[in-house]
């Protein structure tokens, strides 16, 4: 419901510095940049495998670059919404974050910084 609130609807939900969407984005990256490395290896090698594995790798292969492409097309989309402009700037400029924008966005992780409870 956080994610549809956050990325559908442009509404700001009650998260830390990560929220559901940012680290299911980065484990299925994870995963599928193993899963190409690994099936690359087998074909790259494909004399010492069967050839019912280097079918599956192949297709393997295929899907983990289709999963990185769209992922990334995704990721950049929601990089450059309007609510995320200040963090995409402190990122190409010095790395620090405003506390009113951390405050409004990110209260669970504006209040571990901070030490106040809300």
């Amino acid at each position: 419901k956080g994610l549809w609130i956050n990325y559908v609807m442009l509404g700001h939900v009650r998260i830390g510095k990560f929220n559901v969407g940012q680290k299911l984005f980065a484990w299925t990256m994870i995963a599928a940049v193993t899963c190409i490395t690994a099936s690359g290896f087998v074909l790259m090698f494909r004399g010492f495998f069967s050839q019912d594995v280097q079918e599956l790798c192949r297709f393997a292969h295929a899907a983990s670059f289709v999963v990185i492409g769209v992922f990334l097309i995704i990721h950049l989309y929601l990089a450059l919404l309007p609510m995320n402009r200040p963090a995409l700037y402190a990122m190409f400029r010095d790395g620090t974050l405003p506390a009113e924008f951390v405050k409004h966005h990110h209260p669970i992780w504006y209040e571990k910084l901070s030490g106040s409870k809300k």
